[in-house]
């Protein structure tokens, strides 16, 4: 058994092992206890990591060795401080590099241990932010706090925090807290809705000390495609030949990539519909629609400019075309009516008539109008008959006021409205050759719009003798027949003639001879 003496001696030898191996091994150690615990790595406003730490000691005099890992990922030592400092700024490390990691130990003045930090920090490290400027978005990723063993084979540990707050900084205001999330998350998606510069860190929070770490700062300037000032659709009109639609745009050509979609109208499903999309740095435009039937109504057009994004970023009004039709008054007379063209901001100076009959080469103005008129009437009195069988075709001009904002003096076409004057042979059933009206006393064809060639006209009686016969259109059946007036009754007629085209007809039938 021992001695009591030689029991106190073991224990007191047991507890000065303990404390040397606590302190470092080294016979000048301190003998108590120690202990230095990182709080938190977080970088500041320059980018610069700032490591703070808590030692709990009874030693008065030594230093603090801040150790950073390298780029082998074994650690150095890269500042020693006073004992009695709590924390350090890293100014030979860039946090927008990389991550950097830090444990720290404490020393006595003769370089013993006072207490190494078992936990290894590594601060937040926020990467470069993605934007979309499209979507209008920041995409936000990032490295999580990391807490591993400081020496050894390293190990990952428990982080200290429990929650992410993504903060933001636009156009150099406040920093704002967008939102909060666990302290694993690793990304975030931003909206970037506005033109400026965004600034981002990510602050992670031990909820239960207040303890916060904050990450790097990452900025962006984010520039959205430029909208374009003006979009003016010049003209919607009709072709010469009236077989398709022409449209001109005049457009801002200073914004990059510009694209331009040519709608119709549909009246089935009372919207707009695409025709075509055109990417173009041309001013002016042109769009060509074949599949119109502008013909036949009124066609409808609009015009959307897209930026680079294929966003709309302007549209122009709806402008019609100009639809002209025609109806025949009388012999002598058309009236043409068309829609007003409203595409113009200061409106039509004048509209233009022009007329194109069958036997002319070109159309030929007819009448100048005032842009407020609608409808003309067209008196052919001065046109012989034989002049006006066929078709008769008419377009309308809109004339520009030159005084619009962009000094254009363009001119719209209509459609080209037609009216087709037939033959007409009027034949009359019975006359009497001693009416009181004259033209009643003679029987013989009336014809309208043209002069008949080659003409021959033979009436016969009931029993098929010839009773009348005569090459000349002018001139009637009175009724008589050798030398006295045929008796009444019902005699029948052959007519035949060609028109002024040279095509022949022949009209049969009967008329009466009334006493």
């Amino acid at each position: 058994m021992f001695s009591g003496k030689v029991v106190w001696s073991i224990l007191w030898l047991m507890v000065f092992v303990v404390l040397q191996v606590h302190a470092g091994g080294d016979n000048n150690s301190v003998p108590y206890s120690s202990s230095i615990t990182i709080d938190s790595v977080s970088v500041n406003e320059d980018n610069h990591p700032v490591i703070g730490w808590t030692l709990i000691t009874e030693q008065e005099q030594g230093y603090i060795q801040i150790h950073r890992q390298l780029d082998d990922d074994s650690y150095g030592v890269v500042a020693q401080v006073p004992l009695d400092q709590d924390q350090f700024t890293d100014t030979g490390a860039n946090a927008q590099i990389k991550p950097y990691s830090y444990y720290v130990v404490a020393r006595d003045p003769d370089d013993d241990n006072i207490a190494v930090g078992e936990q290894a920090h590594q601060v937040v490290f926020q990467h470069n932010p993605q934007a979309d400027v499209c979507e209008k978005t920041l995409a936000v990723s990032w490295l999580p706090y990391q807490v591993t063993t400081a020496v050894g084979e390293i190990q990952p540990l428990p982080s200290p925090f429990d929650l992410t707050h993504v903060m933001l900084s636009f156009d150099q205001q406040d920093y704002e807290e967008v939102i909060t999330l666990p302290a694993d998350t690793e990304e975030f998606l931003i909206t970037a809705d506005k033109a400026g510069e965004y600034c981002i860190r990510v602050q992670t929070i031990d909820t239960g000390t207040g303890v916060t770490s904050t990450s790097n700062t990452r900025c962006l300037s984010v520039n959205f495609a430029p909208e374009p000032e003006f979009l003016h659709l010049r003209k919607v009109s009709l072709n010469e030949e009236s077989t398709h639609v022409q449209i001109v745009i005049h457009a801002d050509n200073s914004v990059p990539q510009p694209s331009y979609v040519f709608q119709r109208y549909d009246p089935d499903s009372l919207e707009f519909v695409s025709l075509d999309t055109l990417q173009s740095n041309e001013q002016d435009l042109y769009y060509e629609d074949f599949e119109t039937r502008a013909n036949q109504h009124v066609e409808a057009y609009r015009v959307l400019a897209l930026d680079s994004c294929m966003d709309q970023a302007m549209a122009t009004d709806s402008v019609a075309t100009i639809f002209a039709e025609v109806f025949t008054l009388s012999p002598n007379e058309n009236q043409v009516s068309w829609n007003k063209y409203s595409g113009w901001e200061n409106t039509v100076d004048s509209y233009i008539l022009e007329r194109k009959i069958f036997h002319e080469e070109d159309f030929i103005e007819i009448a100048n109008l005032p842009g407020s008129q609608f409808e003309f009437t067209d008196e052919l009195t001065n046109y012989p008959q034989s002049d006006l069988q066929g078709e008769i075709l008419y377009r309308v001009l809109a004339i520009q006021d030159e005084s619009g904002p962009f000094g254009f003096q363009d001119t719209v076409l209509s459609n080209i409205a037609s009216v087709e004057r037939e033959l007409e042979v009027f034949i009359p059933n019975a006359f009497r050759p001693g009416s009181s009206i004259v033209e009643n006393r003679q029987f013989r064809p009336r014809f309208t719009y043209f002069v008949p060639l080659d003409y021959r006209m033979q009436i016969f009686n009931r029993w098929g003798q010839r009773v009348f016969s005569t090459d000349d259109e002018s001139q009637g059946w009175d009724g008589m027949y050798e030398g006295g007036v045929a008796p009444a009754g019902v005699y029948s007629y052959v007519i035949s003639f060609k028109d002024n085209q040279g095509k022949s007809h022949q009209r049969k039938g009967t008329v009466v001879l009334a006493k």
